[in-house]
């Protein structure tokens, strides 16, 4: 499977405006339907907690895609520096 993109996301609870990035190689949506399988599971007392469970419990959030990268022109290391920054800059956005 060849991958093409890197996809940068974003999941905002609409309640209390906290905010989980993550990124992906997979179709943002279906990467949204495994953290929602996911904290599905977990909740049955399967698997491990996910920061985003806190926001997908309200079940009021809106899932976005904040960058597309190409795939070719991003390394490991630079995929996981952009998700720190991006993390980063919503804790920024939190605290003003």
């Amino acid at each position: 499977m060849t991958i093409n993109k890197v996809y940068f996301y974003r999941i905002t609870c609409l309640t209390t405006r906290e905010t989980y990035v993550g990124s992906t190689t997979m179709n943002p949506k279906v990467r949204l339907q495994m953290h929602v399988a996911n904290f599905k599971a977990y909740k049955r007392g399967f698997g491990n907690c996910c920061s985003s469970f806190q926001i997908l419990e309200r079940d009021n959030y809106m899932f976005q895609v904040i960058l597309e990268v190409d795939a070719k022109k991003m390394t490991v290391y630079q995929k996981r520096k952009k998700e720190a920054d991006l993390i980063a800059e919503e804790k920024t956005k939190r605290h003003c």
